[in-house]
């Protein structure tokens, strides 16, 4: 005889809503323009030139000048054709060059979706991209009026300099281009770029926003960290019981608090991103590594990670006592990965709940 269960369908129901809620936590819409983003950026060529340098030098993460060189590279042969750019060239060099400027503008906008809808590290120096976001600005125009000029989409004969100031002021003014032939097609290129250079504006306005809020407009670097600021924080925490603090440089709570080495040594560090400064110096960015042997740990369902400074080649394991090589055993930091399980540990833990959740994983502690 067959017994209905009158709680199997809602048992049902809860499974698929579990999943549905751990599939897309942040819901139908985003999650699927997130993933798709996500998986876009990966496979940008700017993306790939940064790991391909990454990879090369043997770091844990991209150096700086790696994302700028390769936009000068573009730069600078699109205003090296500027003088001399005309429809009437050889087909087996204009078109090629459209592709190659079409597949920059390409990139240069899925960057900016997944800055804006994916990205999840915050921005580390203002300055820094607020200029990169401005030469981008300058960069749209530059590429679409080649593009016009190529394929033979402007109106009246305009050409060369005079062509990409007409463009820079339509398009910076938020208007389309007035050099743009009528042609469908034509007008199909006007309107990408005035959707990518409007795009780009408001991410500079962002950076601005976000340089005045964090006060940056008047200094480049943070606070000197003193005694004074390390006892606070540790009265803070563990004398007040206050929740985990986030770290000033990446703002994620759990990984970031004042430490002590059991000596002289007083430092805050972020296990999260590596921002880390001792009382009287300036902040350093320290480098993620996981040695991995039998004795190495997991803490909140990733290997921990071994934090060494910049100029650190080797360390000795505190499980196994070998002498380990930085850089084989380098590894993406958190920050830098959206995919690292630490992104799913809680942000709104009180102090108890912090050392509860801790002490479960293995680690006693309020943070990481």
């Amino acid at each position: 005889m067959l017994i209905h269960n009158p709680n199997s369908g809602t048992d049902g129901n809860s499974r698929l809503a579990t999943w549905l809620t751990r599939r897309f936590p942040d819901g139908l819409y985003l999650s699927f323009l997130r993933n798709t983003l996500d998986r876009a950026y990966r496979l940008s060529p700017g993306t790939l030139w940064n790991n391909a340098v990454k990879s090369r030098l043997a770091t844990g993460h991209t150096p700086r000048w790696a994302p700028e060189l390769y936009q000068l590279g573009f730069l600078v042969l699109a205003l090296a054709l500027v003088p001399t750019a005309s429809s009437r060239l050889a087909a087996w060099v204009k078109w090629p060059l459209v592709a190659l400027f079409g597949i920059r503008l390409l990139d240069a906008f899925v960057f900016a979706l997944h800055w804006i809808f994916v990205a999840r590290d915050p921005v580390h120096a203002y300055r820094r991209s607020l200029a990169a976001f401005l030469v981008n600005v300058f960069e749209i125009p530059l590429y679409y009026g080649l593009i016009l000029l190529f394929t033979s989409c402007v109106a009246g004969g305009g050409a060369g300099w005079d062509l990409l100031y007409q463009n820079v002021r339509d398009l910076v003014s938020v208007s389309l281009p007035t050099a743009a032939a009528p042609a469908l097609s034509c007008q199909l290129i006007a309107h990408a770029a005035l959707l990518q250079e409007s795009a780009l504006l408001l991410l500079a306005l962002t950076v601005v926003v976000g340089m005045i809020s964090r006060g940056e407009m008047r200094n480049d670097h943070l606070e000197e960290y003193t005694v004074a600021d390390w006892a606070a924080d540790m009265a803070a925490l563990y004398l007040a019981r206050t929740s985990p603090p986030p770290c000033p440089r990446c703002a994620r709570r759990g990984f970031h608090g004042p430490r002590h080495d059991g000596q002289t040594r007083m430092y805050r560090l972020c296990k999260f991103c590596g921002f880390s400064q001792t009382v009287g110096a300036n902040p350093i960015d320290l480098r993620p590594t996981v040695h991995g042997c039998t004795g190495w740990r997991h803490f909140a369902g990733a290997p921990y990670l071994w934090w060494v400074r910049p100029d650190e080649p080797t360390y000795e394991c505190e499980h196994c006592h070998a002498t380990v090589d930085v850089s084989r055993h380098l590894v993406a930091r958190p920050v830098d990965d959206p995919e690292h399980p630490w992104w799913q540990v809680r942000q709104d833990m009180s102090f108890d709940e912090s050392v509860a959740f801790w002490q479960a994983e293995g680690r006693p502690g309020v943070h990481l």
